[in-house]
């Protein structure tokens, strides 16, 4: 008999993050399609508290041992799907994401199976190029040996076949088609192809062992997390004037939410009398910097004629940026 070996999330977990993968694994292989599309692996919601409101509420005894949510999720199936790789590990897959604070309890049925069919082989000697796909479960009632024989040649869709069970007499012919039922709950399903007059697929059909009661297991999802990126701010000027003999700078807000701002210029702006030996212009910001926004396609240093000069004109001059916590240095030249 087949037994749960591991869950996941662990059985009454608390606080488990909303991406934590919802899976079963078993000691044995089993039957996929005992699990997969037959509703026998569900989730489900729980809750703990009722809210009654409105005309149109129930009234809940309060014996009840049931747990009733406040939302739409009371009582729900999640919506979702099952798949595995291996038929030992099955994921549970929602079609959306779980909810923050929420129970949730898994249930796998007591009717899946350990696996009951085996992949069908062509025999040596095909000359088509067709091949069959079984799937299940075997419901008969002891072990069977399965040979599908190509009774009349054509592509899928025109051939015909039959089929023996341990040896046994040959079934009527029937057409090959993308999905046959034979016997006992197992299917078969003819891939394009040409099939040739006597090409056979073999297969074993075992009886399943059934997981003999339901197994569930309960979890509480946690809060909702995600990363909140910082935001990108263009810096400003600062505007400083005078007033009553003070400096006073406006404009710029206060603390740390205050957005990216220069705060200090070395030389001064509209500094005169300037070393022409200065090679260096610094720029210290409000905030860190971060190096990789800094480059020379931003960056524009001009030297330019004064106002009153006859012939006015502008020279883009060579700058090398870099960058140390709150301070962007230019070196000119």
């Amino acid at each position: 008999m087949p037994a749960v070996n591991a869950v996941s999330p662990a059985n009454a977990a608390v606080g488990v993050a909303l991406g934590t993968p919802v899976a079963v694994t078993f000691d044995l292989e089993m039957d996929p399609d005992s699990l997969i599309g037959a509703g026998n692996f569900i989730l489900r919601s729980g809750a703990s508290k009722v809210v009654i409101a409105g005309p149109d509420s129930r009234d809940f005894s309060l014996g009840s041992t049931e747990d009733y949510l406040e939302d739409d999720v009371a009582f729900g199936v999640v919506s979702g799907t099952v798949t595995t790789s291996d038929n030992l590990t099955f994921k549970f897959t929602p079609s959306s994401p779980l909810k923050p604070n929420v129970s949730y309890k898994a249930i796998v049925n007591s009717t899946v199976v350990t696996r009951t069919l085996s992949t069908a082989q062509a025999n040596g000697g095909n000359g088509g190029t067709g091949s069959v796909v079984v799937s299940g479960p075997y419901t008969g009632a002891a072990n069977g040996n399965f040979v599908i024989t190509i009774a009349s040649a054509g592509a899928l869709g025109a051939a015909t076949f039959t089929y023996t069970v341990n040896g046994g007499a040959p079934s009527a012919a029937a057409v090959t088609d993308r999905k046959v039922t034979l016997i006992d709950g197992v299917t078969a399903v003819f891939k394009a192809g040409t099939y040739n007059l006597g090409d056979s697929f073999s297969f074993t059909a075992s009886v399943g062992q059934a997981l003999g009661s339901i197994y569930s297991f309960s979890f509480t999802t946690g809060d909702s997390a995600y990363v909140e990126p910082s935001d990108t701010v263009e810096a400003f000027q600062i505007q400083q004037r005078e007033v009553e003999g003070l400096k006073r700078i406006d404009g710029v807000q206060i603390f740390d939410m205050a957005p990216l701002a220069l705060a200090e210029v070395s030389p001064e702006n509209q500094s005169i009398e300037v070393s022409a030996r200065t090679r260096t212009i610094t720029l210290t910001f409000s905030k860190e910097i971060d190096p990789a926004s800094v480059t020379d396609a931003f960056i524009e240093v001009l030297m330019e004629t004064m106002p009153f000069d006859i012939k006015q004109s502008s020279y883009r001059m060579a700058v090398t940026p870099s960058v140390s916590g709150k301070v962007l240095t230019l070196k000119i030249g």
